[in-house]
């Protein structure tokens, strides 16, 4: 570990937002290809707290800072996107109205928490078996072909048959859900254009209605566990952070499940092929296989940033942020951390402060989706690095730019019999 941060006179001096330094990676034309410079660069400053930015606010990216203001109770969501459903707004509005990024405490938590359980470890551990066969379906059908495309030929249609037999979603239904994700998450574009959120705003409404009208269907015949279970949730909850549509609330949860979850995976095998040492452990012994996931996601995880905000006037680190401050969350660089993580841009399997890492945010924000992903994650993982399986990442890997979402654009792999 380094030693701990220097205290200077910049740190005492500083009162206000506009006395921070500026964080300058957002401006670069490249922002996303590589984020080893932009971590060594803030973490050899001589200055080292709270940043500003012209756009987005107040910059967060120490380790310790995440995590106190992460778990601060007067930090939390946009409050402009809190309020009732209201058929007369936006698209995308009416999209975070049913979702738990439009809630404040005291709301958020039992809304969030019928989510949680349903995607928890638990409840998704049963799935797995089932995925596990598809994984080595896909693995057979590559081994007939010189290259895969591993985001659309491997990783979409794992999903889409995944959530078919989960949520019984018809083909149709899963495949047109998996169009809309590639014009859903545009907003996270650093610099997203008219056009870019009007395509986005046409995906929510369609994908809310769809979600909506399709898990209202199935949950009406009784013949899904999970969503069975969240009705059961449903009727047992009191008034306070009730949705008023289980269906539409639980459904708005999913677009990660479709997109997120997939670059998720796709980040992680990618990490892992490029460090031969670790991919020689792994293959000799798959109880590695956890550590490999963590891992992944601690160097390559595909939230970059997210936006909070004060509630109240709050002091921290000698910093007054008075409410209404807007917050961006740098949690992949709370993974790179060296006061937290030794060596922290190298890949290594055995690490101490695991629970340190930043991957899926803290507190009561934290994504209720991390335990499914690592399973499935850890389904993939175990399946590729198999004996007698060969991966090879092909030319054409290109991370994508300018977004807040860490994910490839191609990664082509040879998958082959050894």
């Amino acid at each position: 570990m380094s030693a701990a941060r220097p205290v200077d006179s910049i740190t005492t001096e500083l009162r206000t937002i506009a006395d921070l330094p500026r964080f300058d990676g957002f401006d670069r034309h490249d922002f996303g290809a590589d984020f080893d410079w932009i971590a060594d660069d803030l973490f050899r400053r001589e200055y080292q707290g709270l940043l500003q930015h012209e756009t987005h606010g107040v910059i967060v990216y120490r380790n310790d800072d995440l995590w106190a203001l992460g778990t601060h109770p007067q930090v939390s969501h946009h409050s402009e996107l809190s309020g009732v459903w209201d058929e007369s707004v936006v698209a995308h509005q009416r999209f975070m109205a049913a979702s738990t990024f439009s809630m404040q405490p005291p709301v958020h938590q039992p809304g969030k928490s019928i989510i949680s359980k349903r995607l928890a470890s638990v409840s998704m551990k049963r799935y797995m078996n089932f995925a596990a066969d598809v994984v080595e379906e896909l693995i057979r059908d590559s081994l007939q072909r010189d290259k895969t495309d591993f985001v659309h030929d491997f990783i979409k249609p794992l999903l889409a048959r995944l959530w078919c037999h989960v949520l019984g979603l018809s083909s149709g239904e899963a495949a047109r859900i998996t169009e809309l994700m590639n014009d859903f998450f545009r907003p996270f574009l650093l610099e997203p254009t008219e056009e870019d959120l009007a395509v986005a705003n046409d995906a929510s409404e369609e994908f809310v209605d769809l979600i909506t009208d399709a898990l209202t269907r199935e949950m009406s015949n009784g013949r899904h566990a999970i969503l069975n279970e969240l009705a059961r949730d449903y009727a047992e909850m009191g008034e306070v952070g009730r949705p008023k549509n289980i269906c539409t609330h639980f459904g708005v949860a999913l677009p990660d499940g479709f997109n997120t979850l997939g670059s998720m995976t796709a980040n992680t095998l990618y990490t892992l092929l490029s460090n031969s040492a670790a991919l020689a452990q792994v293959k000799a012994d798959p109880d590695l296989v956890p550590e490999a996931w963590l891992e992944g996601q601690r160097l390559n995880p595909v939230v970059v940033a997210t936006q909070r905000e004060t509630l109240a006037d709050i002091q921290h680190g000698g910093v007054v942020l008075p409410k209404g401050t807007q917050l961006s969350m740098l949690w992949a660089f709370g993974n790179r951390d060296p006061e937290v993580f030794e060596d922290p841009n190298a890949y290594q399997l055995h690490r101490a402060s695991r629970g340190k890492q930043t991957t899926f945010g803290g507190g009561f924000y934290a994504c209720p989706g991390r335990p499914s992903a690592r399973l499935l994650g850890e389904v993939v993982l175990r399946a590729l690095t198999a004996p007698g399986i060969d991966v090879t990442v092909l030319d054409g890997f290109v991370w994508a730019t300018r977004s807040l979402a860490h994910e490839p654009e191609h990664m082509t792999l040879a998958i082959r019999n050894v």
